[in-house]
């Protein structure tokens, strides 16, 4: 079994080899999305361009001018004579948020009186608009708690209060959206790749005319499958590795768990991933259609319904039955428990049975099917 195991695996080698353009864009692929996605899929909301009409200019005023700017997260572009200036500038793009402070900011503020800021912000992007809102509000609040302690000769704006709250982020103390989406993108690179590599292969046989010389020989559908798998698991393998390089080092992004559970948990992700390329291509009649099929099938489930931007909790019923039906959705649980969470085996042991089914079940399924057209 072996033996014939590996004379398909030989076979498929030399294939490959016949085209190294394409062996080295398959393994230079990976890392060059995670840096292209990495820097494009970014949640965080830095430099929103800011605009600032200041009625009151006076000290305090500037001050908070200057604070808002000091954060990182907006940038004034312009400062304005009048509110009567801030649909224009919206309206044409040049800034996504318009600061207004009162005439009397100072006074009220030193007075202890009741003060009014106001901070329109664009919402056609939804998300950015509530994070900048978010940033504004603590920023606001911070700096006249500040204000209104330095008034009342006290040393600390917590003294303030009845409760001292203070907050503290536990595995991602920084909160940087990329230690949360590097993680995610080598599962969504992995499992898009791993389908296209063998997408077209057993296609391929029946284009060429070689499927009659394998149906003629005492190969079965499982054998077939298997021998077909083994050069693409070394080649994810030589992806992944480079992938994540490539988010350690551009991105920092640190791995807290064990590397080798990683790198055994990806061998049974592989699994699954290729044999559903060989599924499809069991299936296809034509190159184009496999390939098509397989992008269709990975891509877009994996990007939407594993978790990876949006939380799968919060989606209707049908389409969370549909993501637990994803290899990729279990080994992003698992991917990120490990890079972010550090935890291993005995946390995760729940979703490694499940990728373990996936890698049994997929493969079986494409030499099934194999074995059924022969």
């Amino acid at each position: 079994m072996f033996r014939r195991i590996w004379a398909v695996a030989r076979k498929e080698f030399l294939q490959i080899f016949h085209d190294p353009r394409a062996l080295a864009a398959a393994i230079a692929m990976p890392p060059l999305m995670i840096v292209l996605y990495g820097y494009g899929v970014n949640l965080d909301v830095r430099n929103v361009p800011l605009a600032v009409c200041d009625e009151d200019r006076s000290p305090l005023s500037r001050d908070l001018v200057k604070t808002f700017e000091a954060g990182g997260c907006f940038e004034v572009k312009a400062y304005l004579d009048s509110p009567e200036q801030t649909d224009r500038l919206l309206e044409q793009g040049r800034v996504r948020s318009v600061l207004t402070i009162p005439v009397r900011f100072e006074a009220d503020v030193r007075g202890g009186r009741n003060t009014e800021l106001q901070l329109l912000t664009d919402g056609s992007d939804s998300n950015s608009a509530l994070l900048a809102l978010g940033y504004a509000s603590g920023i606001v609040r911070s700096f006249v708690g500040r204000e209104t302690a330095e008034r009342l000769g006290l040393d600390s704006p917590t003294l303030l209060a009845p409760v001292d709250l203070r907050v503290r982020y536990w595995y991602n103390p920084e909160l940087r959206s990329t230690n949360f989406v590097v993680p995610g993108l080598i599962v969504i690179v992995l499992m898009m790749l791993s389908a296209l590599l063998t997408s077209a292969t057993i296609v391929r046989e029946r284009e060429r005319g070689t499927m009659e010389r394998l149906r003629l020989s005492p190969l079965g559908g499982t054998e077939l499958v298997l021998g077909k798998m083994v050069p693409y698991v070394a080649i994810a393998y030589a992806a992944v590795l480079l992938a994540m390089l490539a988010g350690g080092v551009v991105f920092r992004v640190p791995i807290r768990g064990s590397p080798a559970f990683l790198l055994a948990m990806t061998g049974l992700f592989l699994f699954s991933a290729l044999g559903t390329g060989l599924l499809v291509s069991a299936l296809a009649r034509s190159q184009q259609v496999a390939m098509f099929s397989a992008f269709l099938l990975t891509f877009l489930p994996a990007m939407l319904l594993t978790g990876f931007v949006f939380p799968l909790e919060h989606m209707p019923i049908p389409l969370r039955v549909i993501g637990e039906l994803l290899p990729a959705r279990h080994f992003l649980v698992v991917v990120r428990g490990v890079y972010l969470l550090g935890i291993g085996l005995g946390r995760l042991w729940p979703r490694v049975l499940i990728l373990v089914a996936f890698a049994v079940v997929i493969p079986a399924a494409a030499g099934l099917v194999l074995r059924r057209r022969r």
